[in-house]
């Protein structure tokens, strides 16, 4: 690998190299520039989630800093991002712990898994979302992966609803044409079908219960075929003419809607705690705790939420034990899947 980066280096920054120059080169180029911001001031945002050289840009840019982020939320390490604020510990440190994107009773159902994270502070939702007027009509249905939005996206268009996907089909359209080419046995380098040279190994590797992701794409064109499921992608609509939205967590970030479902991919092997009398102490992937903190928060209104992921994630209780009225008509746990639950929208007078 470090024989091959000059080289490539090179051709990816001369005139007239041969590879493209995307965001992450030219932010290294400006990086390795030294050039001056000309800002007294700077505010950085999401500092939970930011590059390297983004960091060393404004560390090095003799303007008064204020950093902000909240930790819980990082959601992109799997992309190079760092969380900035860990760098911060030396500076004077101010927490917001109240919300203005969810309400009371939403705060108190996360709060399990802020804990987890080893949150010490006490975050409070806003006391007067309950009573505001929804002025987003959309439900959306949130996902770890592209994989999972598959399913819910063709039982949606096959029962006659108009869906919308949060940033484009591109990524299902791969994912589709990465099927077939297995399909034909023209192996694939990366992504869900990665190494696998035909639809029957694709099928053995999916019966496996560590592939959740590989067995629901498997299963649905298995039973509704490559067509029609090609069919029901290239029938997505934009966003204003949809009845419903379907989205990965990180497209939804940053945004809210007035019914959210939680689609249970949220799986990832527990990593070891300790060793407490002779048995083994496990506890969830931070990465999955943080990411499903963000899912449940963008919730406006009403949630609709996996019993099974409930429990896996050290909140059924918390469910049960509420006698909220509030929460008991906002909140849903439902034990059917949520793939195929229809959720109607909010009307809007």
């Amino acid at each position: 690998v470090v024989a091959v980066m000059p080289p490539m280096w090179e051709a990816i920054t001369s005139a007239d190299g041969c590879l493209p120059l995307i965001f992450d080169g030219y932010l290294k180029l400006f990086q390795l520039s030294g050039m001056p911001l000309p800002f007294d001031y700077i505010l950085a945002d999401e500092c939970q989630d930011m590059y390297p050289a983004i960091q060393w840009i404004i560390r090095n840019s003799g303007a008064q800093v204020a950093w902000v982020g909240d930790s819980n939320q990082q959601i992109y390490d799997f992309n190079g991002a760092e969380n900035a604020m860990h760098r911060l510990s030396d500076l004077e440190t101010f927490s917001l712990t109240m919300s203005f994107r969810f309400s009371e009773w939403l705060a108190e159902l996360v709060q399990p898994l802020l804990n987890q994270l080893g949150e010490s502070d006490v975050i409070r939702g806003d006391p007067t979302k309950e009573t505001r007027r929804a002025m987003r009509t959309l439900p959306v249905k949130l996902a770890r992966g592209n994989a999972t939005l598959l399913s819910p996206l063709v039982s949606a268009i096959r029962a006659g609803k108009k869906v919308h996907v949060l940033g484009g089909v591109d990524k299902l359209r791969g994912l589709l044409n990465s099927a077939e080419s297995v399909m034909r046995e023209r192996p694939v380098s990366a992504g869900l079908f990665a190494g696998l040279r035909s639809w029957h190994e694709a099928r053995e590797r999916a019966a496996d219960r560590g592939n959740h992701a590989l067995r629901q794409v498997v299963e649905l064109i298995d039973k509704h075929r490559l067509r029609e499921v090609r069919r029901c992608v290239d029938s997505a609509c934009p966003e204003e003419e949809a009845h419903i939205v379907l989205s990965t967590v990180h497209q939804a970030k940053g945004r809210e809607f007035s019914k959210v479902a939680i689609l249970d991919d949220f799986r990832k092997k527990p990593e070891f705690l300790m060793t407490f009398h002779g048995k083994d102490i496990y506890a969830p992937a931070p990465e999955m705790l943080r990411l499903l903190y963000v899912a449940l928060t963008r919730a406006e209104h009403e949630l609709y939420v996996p019993m099974s992921l409930a429990r896996r994630y050290g909140i059924a209780d918390e469910l049960r034990n509420d006698e909220s009225q509030v929460r008991a008509s906002a909140l849903h746990v439902v034990d059917e899947p949520i793939e195929s639950l229809t959720i109607e929208p909010i009307a809007v007078e």
